[in-house]
């Protein structure tokens, strides 16, 4: 079998001009309007860069409902075309502050924002060289990095890397125990990038000890949760290949991309369901993304039969994305349905989660058709009461506000 790599793409914007506005809207939602030669080109919540470092920073961060994402996803959605620019959308660079990682940085709680996110893989040469070489004080740690998750190769290593880093509550442990750990691994790449158990034996011997069973089960979780929402934001810069940055002294955009690409590919693999998607371990695999993918609209009803094809489909190994026309209610609602899976330690467990909720809702349609929307039914009362339920709602925001940036994005054919 065939291995693979991402390529990069410029954005195509020459002798340009960029301004900004802000408004305010109802609520006292503040808007930023971003103009490129006098047209929109990104709007963008005029919020402060907050960072998280651990679990309880993220709780932090998140410890009020979020109320300006909504309105934020129908300004994008529902823009008159002629308002969006046909080459790029400008991305906040909170979002891409926010679920980087400063493990690395020898400093306390960051204060003022980064000007550049570092992206590493730890099955890229080069990577590894500059990592080891970080770890043994001979090049200056970034500030802020992210680890690439998107191919099988990489996830199998840093999904369990994270969930240590997670674990961990004392940043100056952490930041030496990741250190220690990546001083090993660049002495031996191929060892333990082959031997999944003696990766996991390293990983144990640095383990925090006496860790609560419901605080391991969260780092876990959120573990799952920023490894996604990490691919969803190099998908879109198109940053997948390594090793890579993110400059931030600039404006960063999300640029186009032509739907036979594999960028496209990898933007419906990364917005897409994670526990319900295959591994991408070869080229074929990447082939295969728009094969698999559909979007689901929340508002459509099934009768029984077109739910036991949907079920069936949906445990497949598939790319299922939310699609339709959808309102203020249907998107509230489908954040509620999706962010306690987000809860959930294991994409196995979410999976489990998903399969009960198909055997009831196929149940409920014996009677008359009904959709997802109509299925959704109440949000568990331990979710709610979860202290990472604002994390988790966060988590699903996102993907349905980046999601909502592929169509605007995709184009056919060459220019």
């Amino acid at each position: 079998m065939q291995n693979w790599t991402w390529g990069g793409s410029a954005v195509n914007i020459h002798r340009f001009s960029i301004f900004k506005t802000t408004y305010r809207l109802k609520n006292c939602l503040r808007i930023r309007a971003l103009f490129c030669n006098g047209v929109v080109i990104g709007l963008i919540p005029a919020t402060k860069i907050l960072v998280f470092r651990d679990i309880k920073s993220k709780f932090r961060f998140f410890s009020h409902k979020p109320n300006h994402w909504l309105t934020f996803l129908l300004l994008v959605a529902f823009c008159p075309a002629g308002l969006r620019s046909q080459k790029a959308i400008v991305i906040d660079p909170a979002e891409i502050i926010k679920y980087s990682l400063d493990w690395l940085s020898p400093g306390k709680e960051t204060l003022t924002a980064p000007i550049e996110v570092s992206v590493y893989s730890l099955n890229c040469g080069e990577c590894v060289e500059e990592l080891k070489a970080i770890a043994d004080g001979q090049s200056e740690a970034p500030s802020h990095f992210i680890l690439t998750t998107f191919q099988k190769k990489d996830r199998d290593l840093v999904l369990p890397l994270m969930q240590l880093g997670f674990e961990q509550t004392d940043s100056i442990k952490r930041r030496s125990s990741l250190l220690e750990i990546l001083k090993i691994y660049g002495e031996a790449p191929d060892y333990y990038g082959n031997n999944e158990k003696e990766w996991a034996n390293l990983l144990e011997s640095f383990r925090r000890k006496n860790v609560a069973e419901e605080e391991k089960k969260l780092a876990e979780a959120f573990a799952i949760n920023v490894i996604d929402s990490q691919t969803r934001i190099l998908a879109l810069l198109d940053k997948l290949a390594t090793p890579n940055s993110i400059p931030l002294d600039q404006r960063t955009f999300a640029s186009q991309t032509q739907k036979d690409s594999n960028r496209y590919r990898a933007l419906i693999a990364s917005h897409s369901l994670g526990w319900l998607k295959p591994a991408l371990q070869y080229s074929e695999d990447v082939e295969e993304i728009l094969k698999r993918a559909r979007t689901i609209d929340p508002t459509r009803p099934l009768n029984v039969d077109e739910w036991k094809d949907l079920k069936e489909w949906a445990f497949s190994g598939v790319y299922w994305l939310w699609g339709g026309r959808l309102d203020k209610n249907v998107l509230e609602n489908v954040v509620n349905w999706q962010a306690p899976f987000h809860l959930l330690p294991s994409n196995a467990e979410r999976r489990d989660r998903h399969r009960r909720w198909f055997d009831e809702t196929i149940k409920k349609a014996e009677a008359r058709p009904l959709s997802a929307l109509e299925a959704f039914g109440f949000t568990d009362i331990d979710s709610l009461i979860s202290s990472a339920w604002n994390a988790a709602v966060a988590d699903v925001q996102q993907q349905l506000v980046f999601c909502s940036y592929i169509g605007t994005l995709a184009v056919e054919g060459t220019e």
